[in-house]
């Protein structure tokens, strides 16, 4: 059987079909994620909401513009990263949530696909913009993961200025970390009660609030009227409770 022939006009389209596709600029697609730690819906008013949104776009658009100035993708995540480490409302840089001592513990990573390449950092606390030095690790280094102060000393190597940890700290997040604290609190609180209400537990503080009680000596070899002090208990199996 022969193949089916295409007639001239079905040709002609394909043609031209092909030529404006070939014309046309392959697509940019920049996806940016913003992450601003878990918010109950009741704290997420709507103006809290649309500056969440801004601050995104303020990213996204960045990011974008490198893209159409011809820039590389690389160059382009690095930027829209680094304008949301630079916001305080997102999980990353300045705003970044605080550890238990209330410093910020902060990672980034980035990778090249056409390497393909990578680089980390994870644990700085004066570096202002870790995005900089994850992709500084990845064209400049052996390595494609460094933590905390080695990290640290690659930044300075590299040139680039470190920030004390309070630049990272804001009043927000402060407010998190004190209700953290207290919620920590509670719940130690808490859980030591409910150890010191298991059967057949004697906390040491009632025992010695016992009564003391007064009876005759049966172990001793002196006369009947010699009294000896014992401490009454409700438990049988408390330290030092014997049966007068």
């Amino acid at each position: 059987m022969s193949r089916p022939g295409f007639s001239p006009a079905l040709l002609g389209l394909i043609a031209l079909a092909a030529a404006a596709g070939a014309a046309q600029p392959p697509p940019i697609v920049l996806v940016i994620h913003g992450g601003a730690g878990v918010i109950s819906p009741e704290k997420m008013t709507p103006e809290r909401a649309a500056s969440y949104r801004a601050g995104l776009a303020a990213a996204l658009d960045a990011g974008y513009a490198v893209l159409e100035r011809g820039g590389t993708s690389i160059e382009a995540v690095t930027t829209a990263v680094r304008l949301m480490e630079d916001d305080p409302q997102f999980n990353a840089g300045r705003g970044a949530v605080l550890n238990h001592e209330g410093d910020a513990e902060l990672d980034a990573a980035i990778m090249d696909g056409e390497g393909p390449r990578a680089g980390a950092v994870a644990s700085v606390r004066h570096v202002r913009n870790p995005i900089e030095l994850a992709r500084l690790v990845m064209e400049r280094s052996p390595h494609v993961l460094l933590v905390a102060e080695g990290a640290e000393d690659f930044a300075l190597e590299q040139g680039l200025a470190l920030v004390p940890r309070e630049y990272f700290r804001t009043e927000a997040r402060e407010r998190e970390l004190e209700e953290a604290r207290r919620a920590e609190g509670a719940r130690k609180r808490a859980a030591r009660a409910a150890r010191s209400r298991a059967p057949g537990r004697v906390s040491t503080s009632s025992a010695r609030s016992s009564p003391m009680t007064c009876a005759p000596s049966s172990s001793t070899a002196t006369s009947p009227s010699t009294p000896r002090c014992t401490r009454s208990c409700a438990s049988s199996g408390a330290p030092g409770a014997r049966a007068a």
